[in-house]
């Protein structure tokens, strides 16, 4: 069945974005492959395939691992997912910990650190994460060069275009907006790429993206009491200002609210 739609994250992607990612997932899930399955998979034709395949190998993000039964003719080369190629360090919260993931490109995790964590929501808990992904980094075993990505998950509404985050306190308190891009001060301090989500869309992106049929592009996925991931058309929903999901508890006395900067 053709993948005619595809999410990664928050963004629209274009169709050279779709094709490449379509391809490398469909290697990632059913590896080892000829690149006609591949093909017939995607709906891509042979040419489109090639291209990309050939690519991921010269990055090294692909193998080739033997040869096909043929049932004439020249035997197809099979090709798989190099999880090795490059990692990524996942971040997040809990109510009591902070925890980072070193992972593969499996999602296998090779490298885990959980601490217990602040409840103050200010500079000291940036602080914190910080450190836990620098020592996750550090004590992994893995050269820096091959780390391509921090993902940071939150239990916080996101709003990338404002560059700030609203972290929701308890109830009958006021929230508290973080003033200043969380991604540029990971990148700034520890010199990588960084995103950050709300941890209700990040799990839901996990379950699309290890768990469910590729086929399911609308869904609703309960992550908390009150709040929830948005998928429409096979792209996570976030809303005007990153608060789609958010379901939460309305106080009227809750007044405004107060800013942390750094």
């Amino acid at each position: 069945m053709p993948t005619e739609r595809y999410m990664v994250g928050s963004g629209v992607l274009t169709d050279k974005e779709r094709k490449n990612v379509t391809i490398l997932d469909i290697i990632r899930r059913q590896g080892p492959l000829a690149k006609t399955e591949i093909s017939k998979i995607s709906g891509f034709n042979i040419v489109t395939v090639s291209n990309y395949v050939d690519g991921y190998i010269a990055n090294g993000l692909v193998v080739e691992r033997g040869y096909d039964v043929s049932s004439g003719g020249r035997k197809p080369l099979l090709v798989e997912l190099n999880a090795e190629a490059s990692y990524v360090v996942g971040v997040g919260l809990t109510i009591f910990h902070e925890i980072a993931a070193v992972c593969n490109l499996r999602g296998e995790v090779i490298h885990e650190i959980k601490r217990e964590r602040s409840l103050k929501i200010d500079a000291s808990l940036v602080e914190s994460m910080l450190e836990i992904t620098n020592d996750a980094l550090s004590g992994c075993g893995i050269a820096r060069e091959k780390m391509k990505k921090i993902a940071i998950a939150l239990p916080a509404i996101i709003d990338p275009r404002a560059q700030t985050t609203r972290w929701q306190s308890a109830l009958g308190t006021q929230d508290i907006f973080i003033n200043i891009s969380l991604p540029d001060i990971f990148e700034d301090k520890l010199g990588m790429p960084t995103i950050v989500e709300n941890d209700a869309d990040a799990a839901l992106f996990g379950e699309r993206w290890f768990g469910l049929r590729q086929d399911i592009t609308d869904l609703l996925y309960m992550y908390s009491g009150v709040a929830c991931g948005i998928i429409i058309n096979g792209q996570i929903y976030h809303g005007a200002t990153g608060a789609a999901g958010e379901l939460g508890i309305f106080n009227p006395d809750e007044g405004t609210p107060k800013k942390w900067e750094e």
